[in-house]
């Protein structure tokens, strides 16, 4: 006899090989039999992978396939494309197939129904101890593998290995589920009861911050949007749904912890999918499981006596200038722009606070491990070389012999040698004897020195076998050192711009460069001839890599994306894009299965290379203050909502900026008083106030960014309007106040007519992203500077390009009109401030004083006095009528902004410490220091739960107090 079920007989213990009775698991059917089964139903047509993603979606099941045969044959006459294409990422489930799954999961037991929960929520395959952690009201093991067996025999959950998860069907099915469950239980909650009506929201995690990053972002998009957009239809306003969510907050307060469980974490995640501020709200004494609160800021929140397990927070670091992986895969580490060394343990969670080594003043440019991963070498803005002992952390040389920038740094296969580069065009090879030199000798012994022709030297890579050193730079050459003499034998010519980065490939027959001009270039090394251009970038190349096997080249670039280059096709294979900011690092892992990239907006992601997918990220936090601007006098703001408003008397007593966190903050200089804010989405380079002072305008990092322009008087946005494809680099007032221009990373710039808040044009030319913008004093003139090194004088009226003035040899990053003379003045990056002739746009004037970037220059109201500012820490002034530096001012970070005073009385500079200083001309002294608060700034953690004492320390110095610890 023979019978067949959905489920195993119960009586499965006399069943066997041997025994009277026997089984056979029925499993799906390949792509090729479900061909073979439709084709009875009708005619189909579709490529390959079409009949393989529909086989997938229904894990082979006959029933299903048939079922959406139908669909397909009825409304796309058999075309599997089209129907693919027309369900997208929606449900696959139809009613036949809803109602068989509805009556299967109906039948089950509540823990039963855990589990397939559970399963659902995980998306990828999960151990026992997974799902047992998870578990909110724990199951015993024994019955937990009753339960999971049941399932299995009842085909509703699959076995891989050591590990279970469910068809995609089932799966969908489970999801939507979970969706409406929870969906509905919000609606239906009256404030009063046992908790049970709220079951869902408490008992399963709607998103989980251990899981892997694409995993987490598919629990975002399938569960937790779903559910926001169902209360967005249900209540309309985010005012609404906060209102609510927050009442069924307080309510868990008067029900067992063990019970509200993911409960509140899970409201937490809906208010941030929200862009609902969470500043002063209380959690105290709650379970926060799961929470997502990286990259939040969470001023003066209440998790006092709260269970912080599994939830996320902000690192502490800035931009991440540089990557490196251990040769054997036990460590990473990361180099950043506070100057600090994040050293992670590839063997422990990754979840894990890193250990943080302060490596330099200043930005640290460059780290490389040492091929036995004892030995981390670093280098930074401060010009110092620095050698680490990686166990510990401790510094065993400290190399001072470079004047300037260390660009990049390099270890030679076998261990002995190191290289550094710098600002000034010098390479220097190091001796690393680790038992001897890096112990007994502090300072290091310097074993040869090369000399290019004075351009700063970016990068630096050793060849296998140690004999050559290959080193790219800003003359736009690629050059192959003889290691030994000292001597030049190859210069590869190519590149019409200058080279951030070179590598070599692990077989040394080939080197990698990129930089300037957007393309990576394949070198042969023993030739010189460059084998391909490989393109797609659209912006700078920041850093590449080989992989360990030579086969591929990754590369990050200012454009924000990631890249995989195929040595085999010649062909882009693989592309990300996860970053809001230029990704200004990569690396490989030791095994090559994993990429590490790294870049400006704080962000380090990791990503699986087999499945092309983000497994991991960490969001860092260091407040840089990119803007800063005066109230024009006459003109204070009526939105101070402190008691004291009546003491705001003089306007030129308020200084306005911009930060990471997106809110505009007025201060009253006086007495530090933040007297006024204005929000916009997402981290804000550039503001400017209008000249009457009545209006601001803002504009952020976002992909596509926007501008904002808000009235001064009350601080409410009066108008928002769409900017560029990326970030806003500069705003301005034309001094007219009739319109309004700004520049981003898309390369061009945009005028605005105002009150129409049209587009009245848009200037292309620049070659790369363009990052500063002003009106002339007539309003006849626009100037902007670019990263391709050039400012373009456009006459305003016509928008026709009068000058493109050349001299700078690296990016322009401020551009300044004299008020009365017609004089304009350039920033750049190779260190100089240049001063050109309107009329003719000759350069009549380089100033030389600054020691690295200079990021800013303003001219004083009354014209007497050039203000600049840069990386070396330094503001100088500068007196016009002789262009000779009158004084030279000592910052307490690197100089990002400056800004005088209405009478030209104070001076106001902003940097990358999060802290703004006041300075009195005439005197050079600086009077006052405004600092923004920090992320967690008044977060009280007093007696919080799991939290290691490094995660308690790291929140600690991002603002949080715990009085008592």
């Amino acid at each position: 006899a023979m019978s067949s079920s959905r489920q195993m007989p119960q009586e499965a213990s006399s069943q066997g090989l041997l025994l009277p009775a026997r089984s056979l698991i029925v499993t799906g059917l390949s792509y090729a039999e479900s061909q073979t089964l439709l084709t009875g139903i009708g005619k189909f047509t579709g490529a390959t992978q079409d009949w393989q993603v529909l086989n997938d979606r229904y894990a082979g099941n006959p029933l299903a396939l048939k079922i959406s045969a139908l669909f397909a044959q009825e409304f796309f006459s058999g075309n599997l494309s089209q129907f693919l294409e027309f369900l997208g990422q929606s449900s696959f489930i139809f009613d036949d197939i809803r109602d068989l799954l509805e009556r299967q999961f109906q039948r089950l037991s509540e823990p039963e129904k855990a589990v397939m929960i559970w399963l659902a929520i995980a998306r990828e395959p999960i151990t026992l101890q997974q799902l047992r952690d998870d578990l909110v009201h724990t199951i015993a093991p024994h019955e937990l593998l009753q339960v999971l067996v049941a399932l299995c025999h009842r085909a509703l959950v699959e076995r891989q290995d050591t590990q279970f998860t469910q068809q995609p069907v089932v799966m969908e099915y489970i999801t939507h589920y979970v969706v409406e469950q929870v969906s509905q239980q919000i609606f239906d909650w009256q404030g009063e009861g046992s908790g049970t009506e709220i079951n869902m929201l408490c008992q399963y995690a709607l998103i989980q911050m251990q899981a892997k990053e694409y995993v987490r972002e598919t629990q975002i998009r399938l569960i937790l949007q779903p559910i926001v957009e169902a209360l967005i239809t249900r209540y309309g306003h985010v005012s609404t749904i906060e209102q609510r969510l927050k009442q069924i907050l307080q309510a868990m307060r008067r029900l067992s912890p063990s019970w509200v469980s993911y409960g509140p974490g899970n409201l937490i995640n809906i208010l941030r999918h929200l862009d609902v501020d969470l500043s002063g709200s209380d959690f105290s004494g709650l379970p926060i499981w799961q929470a997502d609160l990286q990259g939040l800021t969470l001023y003066d929140v209440n998790f006092s006596e709260s269970d912080l397990s599994k939830s996320r927070f902000s690192q502490v670091f800035g931009w991440i200038n540089a990557i490196a992986f251990s040769r054997d895969g036990r460590y990473w580490a990361t180099g950043d722009s506070a100057g600090l060394i994040h050293l992670w343990s590839c063997e422990s969670d990754q979840s894990q606070t890193p250990t943080v080594i302060t490596g330099h003043q200043g930005h640290a440019w460059a780290i490389a491990f040492s091929p036995d991963s004892h030995l981390l070498v670093s280098g930074g803005l401060d010009g110092v070389v620095k050698l680490w002992e990686v166990s510990t952390g401790r510094c065993l040389q400290t190399l001072t012999d470079h004047a300037r920038i260390i660009w990049d740094v390099a270890f030679s296969a076998d261990g002995k040698w190191f290289a550094s580069c710098d600002d000034v065009g010098l390479i220097k090879i190091w001796e690393c004897d680790r038992a001897v030199g890096a112990i007994s000798d502090p300072h290091g012994r310097c074993v040869q020195t090369l000399t290019t022709n004075a351009s700063p030297v970016r990068s630096v890579a050793f060849t296998p076998d140690k004999r050559y050193l290959v080193s790219g730079g800003e003359d736009c050459q690629v050059r192959l050192w003889d290691v030994l003499s000292g001597e030049c034998l190859t210069v590869f010519e190519g590149h019409t711009h200058a080279v951030w980065s070179v590598d070599v490939s692990s077989d040394g027959r080939h080197i990698a460069s990129g930089g300037n001009d957007q393309g990576v270039k394949l070198w042969d090394l023993q030739s010189g001839d460059c084998l391909q251009t490989f393109e797609g970038h659209t912006l700078q190349i920041w850093s590449l890599a080989f992989s360990p096997d030579g086969q591929t080249i990754a590369s990050g670039s200012m454009d924000q994306t990631v890249r995989l280059w195929s040595l085999e096709t010649g062909q882009c294979a693989a592309y990300f894009r996860c970053h809001s900011n230029m990704v200004m690092c990569v690396a490989f892992s030791a095994d090559g299965k994993i990429l590490s990239g790294g870049g400006m907006d704080r962000l380090i992601q990791q990503w699986d290379l087999v499945n092309r997918a983000c497994i991991r990220s960490w969001t860092g936090y260091q407040n840089t203050i990119w803007s800063v601007a005066f109230l024009p006098e006459k003109n204070a703001p009526e939105n101070d909502s402190s008691e004291n408003k009546s003491s705001l008397t003089q306007s030129s007593d308020i200084v306005i900026n911009s930060s990471l966190d997106g809110i505009i903050r007025l201060w009253q200089i006086s007495d530090n008083r933040c007297v006024g804010k204005m929000k916009h989405p997402l981290e804000v380079h550039a503001i400017a106030v209008s000249p009457d002072g009545q209006r601001l305008v803002s504009g952020n990092l976002g992909n596509p960014s926007t501008l904002k322009i808000w009235d001064m008087q009350t601080g409410t946005c009066l108008h928002t309007l769409p900017a560029h494809l990326r970030k806003v680099n500069a705003v301005c007032f034309s001094p007219s106040g009739s319109r309004i221009a700004s520049v981003g990373d898309d390369k061009t710039v945009q005028v605005f007519h105002l009150p129409s808040n049209c587009i009245e044009q848009c200037l292309k030319g620049h070659e790369a992203a363009v990052w500063s913008i002003k009106f002339s004093p007539d309003e006849a003139l626009i100037a902007s500077g670019s990263f391709d090194q050039t400012t373009r004088v456009w006459d305003a009226a016509s928008g026709q390009c009068l000058h493109i003035l050349a001299g700078h040899t690296n990016a322009l990053t401020n551009t300044v009109f004299h008020p009365h003379l017609p004089i304009l003045a350039t920033a750049s990056s190779d260190a100089t401030v240049k001063l050109w002739a309107l009329e003719t746009g000759a350069c009549d004037r380089t100033l030389h004083a600054h020691g690295s970037v200079v990021m800013d220059l303003q001219f004083s109201r009354d014209g007497q006095l050039l203000a600049t500012g840069g990386y070396d820490q330094t503001i100088r002034l500068w007196e016009v009528a002789t262009w000779e530096c009158q004084m030279v001012l000592q910052a307490n970070s690197l100089v990002h902004a400056l800004a005088f005073s209405p009478d030209s009385q104070m001076l106001v500079s902003g940097g990358d410490n999060g802290t703004m200083q006041v300075w009195e001309v005439a005197t050079g002294h600086c009077v006052n220091v405004i600092k923004l608060p920090e992320p967690y700034a008044g977060m009280n953690i007093q007696g919080a739960r799991g939290l290691t004492p490094t995660q308690r320390t790291v929140l600690m110095s991002l603002g949080a107090v715990s009085d008592g610890f």
